[in-house]
Parts: C-alpha cells; sequence; structure tokens
C-alpha cells in the first residue's frame, strides 16, 4: 500500500476530521472546509501538501521535496 495510490490516499485524507474530496484540476483534491490542503495528481502520482512557512524551508531542503508548480511561490 502507498498513499500515492487513488485507494490509499482517499482512504488516509478522509479519515482526517472535516475532509471533504473533489476532482479538480486533474486532481484528487482534499478540503476541509471548502480549502485546498492536499492533493494528489492523477498524471504522475505526485502529491501536494499546505504547509506553514517553516516547515516548508525544512522540506524543500530534503531530496526530492520541492514547490508545487501552479500554487503560490510559497507554503505548497
Amino acid at each position: 500500500m502507498t498513499i500515492h495510490d487513488r485507494d490509499s490516499f482517499s482512504a488516509f485524507v478522509t479519515g482526517l476530521p472535516g475532509v471533504t474530496l473533489h476532482e479538480q484540476w486533474e486532481a484528487l483534491v482534499a478540503k476541509v472546509g471548502g480549502k485546498v490542503f492536499c492533493l494528489l495528481g492523477d498524471t504522475n502520482g505526485g502529491i501536494v501538501f499546505k504547509v506553514g512557512e517553516i516547515a516548508f524551508d525544512g522540506l524543500t531542503e530534503m531530496d526530492g521535496i520541492g514547490q508545487a508548480a501552479y500554487f503560490a511561490k510559497r507554503q505548497w
């Protein structure tokens, strides 16, 4: 099992309080209160998370983690 497949991603995020799933932007989008916090892309299985500024700085220093294309310049 990997969170990079639709079924596992859906099971994981819907186990969190208040999460709804939507098909949007050619992706499976997880929202809380109508706001996006995470998505799984359909084309490459890439996962995008919304994080705070401090977490963003630390995470993007790691290999294989970078700024999400087409999202706000920081914290995605």
